[in-house]
């Protein structure tokens, strides 16, 4: 994105999402204003149930000698301490 620098969530909304990420060794955390329609329907996934454990989506290139290719999948990283 090219405007980092001039985006900013509408100061007349207090519903926010932020989002918090790395990139070249640097942590970035951007804040959005969430849009949302009066008479909507609430949505099941948004909140956090208390049966599922918290992680982070994670990227890992793949590269393969066989067929010659390279792949980027994504995967959800937990961390259980017992």
């Amino acid at each position: 994105m090219h405007n980092w620098d001039t985006l900013t969530p509408d100061p007349h909304n207090p519903k926010r999402f932020t989002q918090r990420y790395k990139r070249e060794g640097q942590n970035f955390v951007v804040e959005y204003s969430v849009l949302e329609m009066p008479s909507a329907k609430p949505l099941k996934w948004i909140e956090q149930k208390k049966s599922v454990i918290p992680g982070s989506l994670m990227s890992m290139n793949f590269n393969s000698k066989i067929l010659n290719t390279k792949k980027k999948f994504g995967y959800i990283l937990r961390i259980i301490l017992t």
